[in-house]
């Protein structure tokens, strides 16, 4: 930051922007250090499944499997290269280098203190966390050791092995994920599991899309092994389930508990552990309902392998497993959350898109421009479903006919417009994205209006989060409320001052690249010196 600060004086705006970009990725690669280890592993594996999609998209373009309209090999785009693909490559498995040492000198740590004479009780929620970090190692060491592998893949330039390592990585960082799944956690990680099952028990004619090409070109007896092994996975999570939510109930009647302190009038508590009990007690039926769905399927794949049952013998219990599991996680897991996730992964792209437009070198840009319509197109599609979902629960509630349901239908709809006016400006900017990636001019493209759309978009997305958010959260007492009515005013201000920064600094972008161009142009109008032969 200081070097962009000085060379800003400089009036050096190219090479300023530069060391500022570093700093960025310098001060996201700090904030995982802060950020729980499942979170950082869970963008290392997002970032790791979008490399072995491009990884795998050119081996099969450069083996001619992709084919255009006119049965005419398509050509590779220039951003996907090897060399581009090693670099994310190698961005990956540092970050996952990095949770693997937290986790090694955190152990360390508390094997050392633990094997003190002095040493202090120990708490039952770190035991379970070390316990899970010791699990973990094992995982995050072959994550590491793949990536290594298929980085040296890459640079050789042999990508099948680099797919083969990569999907590789992806399995080990999965596991390594679900030794830390609390409740919340292992229901999504229950629920993606049953989604593949319930998908390659469908028939490929009933799907759509690339899904239906993929499952079509698997063997009865890979699809019948995958499902088995998909639904024993799943029936160990909701074994583990079962303590979690025990465990977790008993600790929010506690909280309640000891919230009450000494009042005298405890039909408030009473009320509040009456909540508790009912949501726990439907959490445990929906998950022993999906247990059991599940023990009928794997009683179904049996007899389908025998030939005594027929394709409705899994396909029933294996929709079933996954009604049940759908509602376990929409009682746990609030489409608040998904709308967070989705804002921050915007933010993300949003800055790199930011970056790109400093860069006045065509195949640089190139470079940077291909992997992030992909990210743009996926958040795209992300805030569509959120939009329907969202739209599915006005509904929903509004036909409930009560007051409370009918202001929450209110608040409902008004988020899902707002998330789906989001989804328009996230569509806008990939098919923006689109064009410049396939731009064949000379002049670099201008991405100032795809970054306007982003920042519309996530706009919208902070609109739909405030709607959504629950309003015991925003209701305090007098002084409360001053106080929060002053802290709010300071974010606006500082988002506002964010928004100016942001315009600012694009308009010292847009002052210098209009600097190199015309530049460039007078190098192409002015002719050479001749030399004097005299």
């Amino acid at each position: 930051l200081s070097d962009a600060r000085r060379r800003l004086r400089r009036l050096e705006g190219d090479r300023a922007h530069r060391r500022a970009d570093v700093a960025l990725a310098e001060l996201k690669r700090a904030r995982e250090q802060l950020l729980d280890p499942v979170t950082v592993l869970k963008g290392v594996m997002q970032d790791e499944n979008l490399l072995l999609t491009h990884t795998s998209a050119l081996e099969q373009l450069r083996r001619g499997a992709i084919k255009l309209a006119e049965d005419q090999p398509a050509q590779v785009p220039p951003w996907l290269h090897p060399e581009h693909l090693a670099e994310r490559q190698q961005d990956a498995s540092g970050r996952t280098g990095e949770v693997l040492s937290r986790f090694d000198s955190g152990v360390a740590a508390a094997d050392s203190s633990g094997s003190a004479p002095d040493a202090a009780p120990s708490d039952p929620q770190q035991e379970q966390v070390l316990a899970a970090a010791r699990e973990a190692i094992p995982h995050l060491q072959e994550a590491v050791a793949a990536m290594a592998a298929a980085g040296g893949a890459l640079s050789s330039e042999d990508l099948l092995l680099a797919t083969q390592q990569e999907l590789r990585s992806i399995e080990a960082l999965f596991r390594a994920i679900e030794r830390f799944a609390g409740t919340r956690q292992l229901i999504e990680l229950a629920h993606g599991e049953q989604t593949r099952i319930v998908a390659l028990v469908t028939p490929p004619q009933e799907l759509k899309g690339q899904a239906a090409e993929l499952l079509a070109a698997i063997s009865t007896e890979e699809r019948l092994s995958a499902v088995r092994e998909g639904a024993t996975h799943n029936r160990e999570r909701l074994m583990r389930l079962q303590q979690l939510l025990q465990q977790e109930r008993l600790e929010m009647e506690q909280q309640v508990i000891a919230a009450a302190g000494d009042q005298q009038d405890s039909t408030a508590t009473d009320e509040q552990l009456t909540d508790v009990a009912e949501r726990y007690d439907l959490a445990e039926q929906y998950r022993a309902g999906a247990f059991d769905a599940l023990e009928q399927l794997a009683g179904g794949l049996v007899r389908v392998e025998s030939g005594d049952g027929g394709p409705a013998g899994i396909r029933d219990p294996a929709a079933a497993a996954l009604t049940e599991i759908d509602q376990l996680r929409r009682l746990f897991y609030t489409i608040v959350e998904h709308l967070k996730d989705l804002l921050r992964n915007q933010s993300e792209t949003h800055d790199d898109v930011a970056s790109a437009q400093a860069v006045d070198d065509g195949e640089a840009l190139a470079f940077a421009i291909g992997p992030l319509t992909d990210r743009q197109q996926g958040h795209a599609g992300v805030g569509g479903a959120l939009a329907q979902a969202l739209e599915s629960q006005a509904d929903a509630a509004a036909g409930l006919g009560e007051p409370q349901a009918e202001q929450a239908a209110e608040a409902l709809g008004q988020a899902a417009v707002e998330t789906r006016s989001a989804f328009g400006q996230m569509s806008d900017a990939t098919g923006l994205l689109v064009e410049a990636r396939d731009a064949t001019d000379a002049e670099p493209p201008d991405l100032e209006p795809t970054l306007e759309h982003q920042r519309l978009a996530m706009e919208h997305l902070e609109n739909a989060i405030r709607l959504l958010e629950p309003q015991s959260e925003q209701q305090q007492d007098q002084s409360g409320s001053e106080q929060q009515q002053q802290q709010s005013q300071g974010e606006d201000e500082e988002q506002v001052t964010q928004r100016q920064a942001d315009r600012r600094l694009q308009a010292i972008r847009d002052r210098e690249a209009e600097r190199q161009r015309q530049r460039q142009k007078r190098q192409r109008i002015e002719p050479e010196p001749v030399e004097k032969d005299w």
